[in-house]
Order: C-alpha cells, then structure tokens, then sequence
C-alpha cells in the first residue's frame, strides 16, 4: 500500500483544505500504521481506521478533537502507557475490538476521564 498522502485525505474526505477535515474513513486500506499526513487534520472529530495491519497507535493522541476512533480488525497488541489517552479529552467512543491487545492498563487514563468514579486499586490488565 502506497503512503496516505494529504491528497488523498483530502479526497477521502471530499473537503477542499486539510483543515475542513471533520470525519475520514480509511478503512479497509491495509495501512500498517496511522498516516501521518492525517496529523494535520486539527479538526479530525471521526476516524475510521478498521480492517488494516495497524500495528502502534503512537500518533492518534496529536488529534485533541477525536470524538470517535475505530481501530478495529486491526494488529495491535499493546496500547501506550496509561497517559496516552489524555491529551484526547473529546474521545467519547474507540473501538480496539478484533486486535490483540495484551494489556489495556492505557486505557485506564481514559476511563478515569469518562468515569471518575471507577477505581482501579486492583489490577488492570
């Protein structure tokens, strides 16, 4: 699969700048990891990033305004550390389902933003 290019972001989207923006579906590429040419989309609110060989999500968090982000049927097997979902304070729904995730203790950061009330003194794994 050739690089994901702000072009064909742009025609993906159907918008006319990168910063128009609001919602891209890339599914169904075979991308093995995030375009980075999407970072630039600062408007991003949905991603649908299915069905592809993405491995590491270590970019996603540069996009603050991320409401939903589906990252499923993919290949990732560890998710960053538990502070990595922070800086995305819009993200209301991510699917990671279809992966094989080993340990969720990232996502920790994010349920205690969604649900302050969880409590995690026993472990998470």
């Amino acid at each position: 699969m050739a690089e994901i290019t702000e072009k064909a972001i742009l025609a993906a989207a159907k918008v006319k700048t990168i910063a128009d923006v609001a919602a891209l579906n890339l599914a169904n590429l075979s991308i093995p990891t995030f375009p980075k040419a999407a970072l630039s989309c600062f408007n991003l609110r949905f991603a649908n990033l299915s069905s592809n060989r993405i491995v590491q999500i270590s970019l996603i968090n540069q996009l603050p305004q991320l409401r939903k982000l589906d990252l499923s049927n993919n290949s990732i097997g560890v998710l960053p550390d538990e502070h990595f979902f922070e800086s995305m304070r819009q993200l209301r729904i991510l699917y990671l389902h279809q992966n094989n995730v080993q340990k969720l203790s990232a996502a920790k950061g994010l349920v205690r933003r969604l649900f302050p009330i969880v409590n995690f003194k026993g472990r998470l794994r």
